[in-house]
């Protein structure tokens, strides 16, 4: 099984107020904290950027530069949606990966074990989806077989992954409290230094 690793921060984040991506986290930005976490697992990693792209890549760490691939979704403003599709155009362009972990720059709260329980779910489900449950849904981090990559790939505006979660017949949800935790605000990211990560 081959595992591509695309990593959604392509969002301006309006009600965060400045750069999310470039938010100040246990003393590291959260774009190369969390490049950092994804790294660990060693497999092919796509950032998805947009918004502030510039500002963003500028402050990316070299040793992760390295190592990741930089998909630019100009059009990030047309929502989440879009920024899968042109992940996954991409991926499927360049490469023939089995399956495509789906995750979000911003839930900083979820630790590699949580990964690890995706990754070995999916091993013995590979034509399910794997998706992490957290506060009564469903929704990414996620693992999406090969057989998905053309409905992800169509996916427009802001309807994200959940949408194609939520139709599939083939899929097992593994509990992860530690999802449910994004930062959106100000607010989030001072209660999540304050006490969850």
């Amino acid at each position: 099984m081959s595992y591509a690793i695309v990593l959604l921060a392509a969002g301006r984040g309006s009600r965060f107020q400045s750069i999310k991506q470039l938010a100040m986290l246990n003393e590291q930005l959260l774009v190369n904290r969390q490049l950092g976490f994804y790294c660990r697992f060693q497999r092919p990693l796509y950032l998805v950027l947009g918004a502030y792209q510039a500002q963003i890549e500028a402050q990316i760490e070299p040793k992760y530069l390295s190592d990741i691939t930089i998909v630019s979704n100009p059009d990030w403003a047309l929502g989440m949606g879009h920024s899968i599709s042109q992940a996954m155009a991409y991926i499927t362009t360049h490469s023939n990966y089995s399956h495509a972990l789906i995750a979000l720059l911003d839930q900083p709260c979820i630790t590699q074990a949580d990964i690890e329980l995706l990754m070995a779910q999916s091993h013995r489900e590979p034509d399910s989806i794997i998706s992490a449950g957290y506060a009564e849904q469903t929704g990414v981090p996620a693992i999406f077989p090969a057989q998905q990559f053309h409905a992800l790939q169509s996916l427009q505006g802001d309807v994200g992954a959940k949408k194609i979660i939520h139709k599939s017949h083939h899929k097992r949800i593994v509990d992860m409290p530690n999802a449910a935790f994004d930062i959106d605000t100000q607010q989030q990211l001072n209660e999540i230094r304050n006490s969850l990560c």
